[in-house]
C-alpha cells in the first residue's frame, strides 16, 4: 500500500513539474485524444528522468472493416491525423531528449487491398512500422516495395517484405546495446538476427 501511495504521490509531482509543452517548443500541441494524453504523461516522465527505459502505448480502433472514408476525411483519415498530430507534439515536447529516444509505431496484421462491400477493408498482411528518434538512420523507407500489381500480392494482400522482429531487433541492437545472446532471448528462433536492416545508428 504504501508503495502504491509513494508512485501516486511521484506522478503528481511529475505532472506539476513537468506540465506538457517544456521542450523545445513551448506549444507542441497535442490532440486531446487517448494517444496525444498519454504521449504527453510519457513525455513527462522522460523529462523528469525518473529512469524511464520502455513505454508501450496502445491506440486501437483501426478495425475498419467498413465504412473506412476517403483520402481527406473519414474513419482513417481522422486516425492517421491524431497519429501524426500526437508524434509531431511528442517529438517537439521532449526537446533535445529525442536524441536517446526512440519511438516506434507497429501492429499486429494490416488491411487488404481490395475495399469489401461495407466501403472497409479487412485483416490483411502487409503493413508499416514507422521509427522516429534522433538516431533513425536517414532514410525515408527502409525495405523493397512490392508494389500493388496483381502479380506482386500475396493472396490478394500487400507482401511483407521485413520481419517486424528485425526492425526491434536492430533497435534493441544499436540503441539499447544488446548483444546476440540477448537478442536469441528476446527473439527465440528467429533465424535473422545476422542481418539486422540498419534502422538506427549507436
Amino acid at each position: 500500500m504504501l508503495k502504491t501511495l509513494d508512485a501516486l504521490d511521484a506522478a503528481a509531482t511529475i505532472a506539476t513539474k513537468y506540465p506538457e509543452a517544456t521542450g523545445a517548443n513551448p506549444n507542441p500541441n497535442y490532440p486531446n485524444s487517448d494517444l496525444g494524453k498519454a504521449l504527453a504523461d510519457t513525455a513527462r516522465m522522460i523529462k523528469a528522468n525518473v529512469g524511464l527505459k520502455v513505454a508501450t502505448l496502445d491506440m486501437g480502433d483501426w478495425d475498419m472493416h467498413s465504412g473506412l472514408g476517403k483520402p481527406d476525411s473519414g474513419w482513417m483519415h481522422d486516425n492517421l491525423t491524431d497519429l501524426a498530430a500526437a508524434i509531431t507534439a511528442f517529438v517537439a515536447d521532449i526537446g533535445p531528449a529525442i536524441n536517446s529516444t526512440t519511438l516506434v509505431t507497429l501492429s499486429e496484421f494490416g488491411r487488404r487491398v481490395q475495399e469489401n462491400e461495407s466501403a472497409g477493408l479487412d485483416h490483411g498482411w502487409g503493413n508499416v512500422m514507422l521509427v522516429v528518434g534522433g538516431h533513425v538512420t536517414p532514410q525515408k523507407v527502409i525495405g523493397n516495395w512490392p508494389t500493388l500489381a496483381d502479380t506482386a500480392l500475396t493472396d490478394g494482400d500487400v507482401t511483407a517484405t521485413t520481419d517486424y522482429r528485425a526492425v526491434l531487433a536492430d533497435i534493441l541492437a544499436h540503441r539499447c546495446g544488446a548483444g546476440p545472446d540477448l537478442l536469441a532471448s528476446v527473439f527465440p528462433n528467429y533465424t535473422g538476427l545476422g542481418s539486422l536492416p540498419g534502422v538506427t545508428t549507436s
